[in-house]
């Protein structure tokens, strides 16, 4: 079971896996992001995962990840939690984009 102080990170963590794993296989969008050049999948990804990140906290501080305290107020604790949770996430992200097959 997860510690409840940890699940915005791993619920983040699982987001940005799965936004891999869309950007490599889910048809149309798979196309479209290969498209892409690198610095805009890298733009597009980045400001991805940081709505998922917000979005996480904001349900956070709505009561949807009971027991989990709301990083509101933010105090240097808090903002450093948000900045761990966003950089869990890009790791997550990038670590399973380079070890997928990829789609021909």
């Amino acid at each position: 079971m997860i510690q409840s102080s940890l699940a915005p990170a791993s619920l983040a963590i699982l987001c940005a896996a799965i936004l891999s794993i869309l950007a490599e296989y889910l048809p149309g969008f798979s196309g479209w992001f290969d498209g892409l050049q690198n610095q805009s999948k890298q733009l597009l990804i980045a400001g991805l995962l940081a709505v998922v990140v917000a979005a996480i906290l904001a349900g956070n501080c709505l009561g949807a990840l009971s027991g989990v305290a709301c990083p509101l107020p933010l105090t240097v604790q808090s903002i450093m939690g948000i900045l761990v949770t966003y950089v869990l996430a890009v790791a997550a992200n990038q670590g399973v984009y380079l070890i997928l097959p990829k789609s021909s």
